[in-house]
């Protein structure tokens, strides 16, 4: 059964919500961030363990920014922090999917360790996806996030 995901950046306010039709959503959490100016924002996948892997297909992904501006078109696939296996990517431009496979410890703890794909925006932006599948070895694999674009210990929400 596929699961919606939907994040609102609004000033230094974010918050996340999930779906299970892509019409009604339920709230999940908010937090205030100092932001700098451009942030990174896309899909973020982890197994439970660092050699464990898991791999996710997003579709219907929709990246809308309010009063502001693409720091970048291009999507970047790249791990972030210590990974057992190298993650990867793939797009599929008919369907606006991205399935991808992981391996990392987690993400939202002291040294993240993911794999990411994402592109940097300034200013507020909504970003939606629908999980269609998610096979992993544990329970704990992630969805969206936005964050600092550089080390694996950035500020995240997801």
């Amino acid at each position: 059964t596929p699961i919606w995901l939907r994040m609102i950046k609004e000033g230094n306010y974010i918050s996340a919500y999930y779906s299970e039709d892509g019409d009604n959503w339920s709230f999940l959490s908010e937090d205030i961030i100092n932001f700098p100016d451009t942030i990174s924002i896309g899909l973020a996948v982890a197994a439970h363990g660092e050699n464990d892997s898991v791999t996710a297909d997003f579709g219907d992904l929709q990246i809308l920014e309010l009063q502001s501006e693409s720091a970048t078109e291009t999507f970047i696939s790249a791990d972030i922090g210590k990974v057992g296996v190298n993650g990867n990517a793939a797009y599929d431009s008919g369907a606006n999917s991205f399935i991808i496979e992981a391996s990392g410890g987690d993400i939202g703890h002291h040294q993240d360790a993911f794999h990411y794909v994402f592109r940097e925006v300034s200013g507020d932006f909504v970003i939606v996806s629908k999980v269609d599948s998610l096979v992993a070895e544990e329970d704990l694999a992630k969805g969206q996030e936005c964050r600092n674009p550089t080390p694996a210990s950035g500020y995240h929400r997801r």
